[in-house]
């Protein structure tokens, strides 16, 4: 093999190795930026809809759009205020709030206390709710043996 055959051997092997480093993230970690968008933008339109007296008509109309962008996706939003905490399931699944069941497409109202636990199987996620008035929201989208988890 003669010098340049290997010079073009070599070039290919770097350019399909720079090809692969440069596109191949990009594949796999654009639906966990699409997850992650999805947190940051039903934060910041919440607050908007809290506002106005909306968040339960504003969160299940997010639902619906987060299903078009993300399989099996499900949030619960929550409300702090000062004396209660009100909490809107739109997760496909059943879980606890302070020992509280709430099912799909439910609403309830808490007492606030300091702090908020969803159950959900066997994880537990908890919300500092000493502040208020406040949005926090737990969103949640599971594909296969892959789970994706964003609270704020």
């Amino acid at each position: 093999m003669n010098k340049k055959s290997q010079f073009y051997i070599i070039t290919a092997i770097i350019l399909l190795a720079l090809t692969f480093g440069f596109f191949g993230p990009k594949l796999t970690s654009e639906v966990d930026r699409t997850f992650t968008e999805l947190c940051d933008n039903y934060l910041r339109e919440a607050s908007f809809a809290a506002n106005t007296g909306n968040l339960e008509d504003f969160t299940g109309k997010f639902f619906a759009y987060g299903n078009t962008k993300e399989p099996d996706f499900g949030l619960v939003a929550m409300h702090v205020q000062k004396d209660n905490v009100t909490v809107i399931s739109m997760l496909k699944k059943t879980i606890y709030i302070n020992e509280n069941q709430l099912s799909f497409n439910t609403t309830a109202i808490i007492s606030r206390d300091n702090s908020l636990v969803i159950t959900m199987g066997k994880g537990q996620y908890r919300f500092d709710t000493s502040e208020y008035p406040k949005i926090s929201a737990f969103l949640y989208s599971e594909s296969g043996e892959t789970k994706k988890v964003c609270t704020r």
